[in-house]
């Protein structure tokens, strides 16, 4: 039985935190959502294509509020517009068999509205010629300090060789640090080099997915533990919490491949910003459970719970990143297994630290309890940042 006063403390806790993440809508996400597409049209013998950009990020990048009304009107940007086609054309640059064509900007139009509208940027390339199986494209933000947090990816949006029209979904190269240039493939991608990227994307995922990362940390922290009567005791041999975490890892490897190919599929796609804001609830109760010591016969239902919404979670990570219909299948398990293959790294790297320190006083009081309320209040702050965002997208309805 909780004792009562404890219940309200940690309770007490929970409503300070919630509190400075409620109000604070610039905390960190997981999933960052601030994002500029290049979109590429190959035509038999021309390309074009068009630059999409958040009117906010335009704003922090090229300071286009001068009267700091916190909008950017169309006639700001129109006042910008010969500034920003500068910066653009010094990011960007295409190799078409060696020529390096110059970038014509010829209009712009508008995607959404207010302030996390798109503006669309359209150019047209030098060039008329046969096209080659291969396109280069180098991306080099003259703004990215600007934009902490920020990603570029390029879109093959229609190709005249393989057929493709309007594709809005599949992505050629998300651009970064040491990885500036993309070659796009214009005669279609071989399945298993379909595979093989989407083990990577799935194994980098995990690594640089905060949130799931957390909720792998809360599961970790009482692996090699024991509950008893709603007491953790130390596990006697690594065989023991060797196990543990194996159910664990297994019911959540099993949950989140379930909503994952749901989602995948388009059978069952819910809101992102209501999937997020739950997501990092779950941390809170994963981190929960191992403060109470609940039972082992409820630890697995809870964490199947869990990981049906990290599913939904990995879903909007892997739709943007290149899932063609003819290669979903390959799509599906490269990205599932590259997703086990970053929690196990993860696994092997805290599983034995934790084991070695389990029998110490000071583990059950500082790392289990006190880790577990550091990734409570974390998780409290994502949920505060992520709630104001759903308010704001209900509002607009």
């Amino acid at each position: 039985m909780i004792e009562v006063n404890r219940l309200l403390w940690i309770c007490t806790f929970f409503a300070l935190v919630f509190g400075i993440g409620i109000f604070n809508p610039n905390a960190a996400k997981a999933h960052n959502l601030n994002e500029t597409y290049i979109y590429v049209d190959v035509k038999e013998a021309e390309v074009s294509g068009r630059i999409e950009m958040r009117r906010a990020d335009l704003n922090i990048a090229f300071t286009l509020d001068i009267n700091g009304d916190g909008e950017v009107p169309d006639a700001e940007i129109e006042a910008a517009k010969e500034r920003i086609f500068s910066a653009f054309n010094k990011s960007l640059t295409f190799d078409i068999s060696g020529i390096v064509p110059k970038i014509t900007f010829t209009h712009t139009t508008n995607l959404g509205e207010g302030i996390n509208g798109f503006v669309l940027f359209h150019f047209d390339l030098d060039y008329k010629g046969p096209i080659p199986d291969e396109i280069g494209v180098k991306y080099q933000s003259t703004f990215s300090q600007a934009l902490i947090g920020h990603s570029a990816m390029v879109i093959l949006h229609s190709n005249y060789r393989t057929g493709l029209d309007k594709n809005e979904a599949s992505v050629s190269h998300i651009f970064s640090s040491g990885s500036e240039t993309a070659h796009i493939n214009l005669l279609g991608e071989k399945p298993w080099s379909v595979f093989g990227r989407f083990v990577k994307l799935g194994f980098w995922h995990i690594l640089i997915g905060f949130d799931h990362v957390a909720f792998l940390l809360a599961l970790l922290l009482p692996s090699i533990l024991i509950a008893r009567a709603n007491i953790w005791h130390p596990a006697d041999t690594v065989r023991e919490a060797g196990w543990s975490i194996v159910k664990i890892a297994t019911t959540f490897t099993v949950a989140h491949s379930i909503t994952l190919s749901l989602a995948a599929l388009g059978v069952f796609v819910p809101s992102v910003t209501i999937i997020e804001s739950l997501i990092a609830l779950s941390i809170v109760a994963a981190a929960a459970l191992n403060i109470f010591a609940v039972r082992p016969a409820l630890t697995l239902p809870i964490v199947f719970a869990l990981g049906l919404l990290h599913g939904f979670g990995f879903s909007y990570v892997m739709e943007p990143l290149g899932v063609a219909r003819q290669t979903l299948v390959q799509s599906l398990i490269g990205f599932n297994i590259g997703v086990e293959l970053g929690q196990l790294s993860i696994i092997t790297l805290v599983f034995p630290v934790l084991f070695i320190l389990r029998r110490q006083r000071w583990y059950l009081p500082v790392i289990l309890r006190g880790g577990s309320l550091l990734l409570i209040a974390v998780a409290c702050y994502w949920f505060g940042a992520r709630a104001i965002v759903l308010l704001q997208s209900l509002l607009q309805i």
